[in-house]
């Protein structure tokens, strides 16, 4: 029994091996990522002369978190994502998915500190159907004092984001 547990004990032959590189079926080593094209999601912005600030907030925002997922956003038009002809929109672009976004009222109030508040409607259709369209509403989103109108925009724009991640995990399993 001893013999045993000191051969346990003992470190492994210095011998690490031969080394071998796993390549992807039918091609050169990263072949597979160099050739893979990013996705593309459609994003389309509606919005009233008011949101102004917003619309251009929200853009950016959701330009970096569709980017962030490896996607390559693209913009439509509106009227494209109708609720009855939305995944055709989609299927003959070329895109996986289509965020729709329609700014029912954004309202912002300066003073110490500033605030805002927004209710953004949100529609997501894939190649197949609309997968979620719903109404996004925040609080009041307080800012700095002293911040900018369009410092105030990016964060409630940051926050209907913030919303809306759930329930894009749950309707769209894919989108990691």
């Amino acid at each position: 029994m001893r013999d045993k547990l000191a051969a346990l004990r003992r470190p492994p032959p210095d011998d690490r091996g031969r080394v071998t590189q796993a390549r992807p079926p039918g091609g050169e080593l990263g072949a597979a990522s160099a050739t893979a094209v990013p996705r593309a999601v459609l994003v389309a912005f509606a919005e009233p002369a008011s949101a102004a600030p917003l619309v251009a907030a929200l853009d950016a925002e959701v330009d970096a978190w569709v980017r962030a997922r490896h996607r390559q956003p693209r913009k439509i038009d509106p009227s494209k994502l109708d609720p009855k002809t939305a995944a055709a929109s989609v299927a003959a672009s070329g895109g996986d998915l289509a965020f729709g976004f329609w700014i029912l009222d954004y309202s912002a109030e300066p003073g110490p500190p500033p605030m805002a508040r927004a209710r953004v409607r949100v529609q997501i259709t894939s190649a197949s159907a609309v997968v979620f369209d719903r109404v996004v509403a925040t609080d009041t989103v307080l800012g700095d004092k002293g911040s900018s109108p369009w410092a105030l925009a990016r964060r409630v724009a940051r926050e209907v984001l913030a919303i809306l991640r759930p329930h894009v995990r749950r309707t769209v399993p894919s989108w990691q």
